[in-house]
């Protein structure tokens, strides 16, 4: 059986350095069986700040075009 991994992660720039807002990560069988296994971590904006986690403009602005509900979800 195949496996596979996808990892997503929701940010506030589009640099290397972007302030991460959360992960998911998906394992799947990609012959059918589906998913086999699932997570997902909001992470803690303030503590990034110690690292230079950058923040852009053009990204929040992205954000705030989005569905309220979903806004909502990554931002709070």
């Amino acid at each position: 059986m195949a496996t596979h991994v996808m990892l997503d992660f929701e940010t506030l720039d589009t640099a290397v350095t972007a302030t991460i807002l959360s992960v998911g990560i998906v394992k799947f069988d990609p012959n059918g069986t589906g998913i086999l296994d699932e997570y997902y971590a909001k992470v803690n904006i303030d503590e990034q700040t110690a690292y230079n986690r950058t923040i852009s403009d053009s990204t929040l602005a992205w954000w705030s075009k989005q569905d309220p509900a979903i806004m909502d979800e990554a931002l709070v």
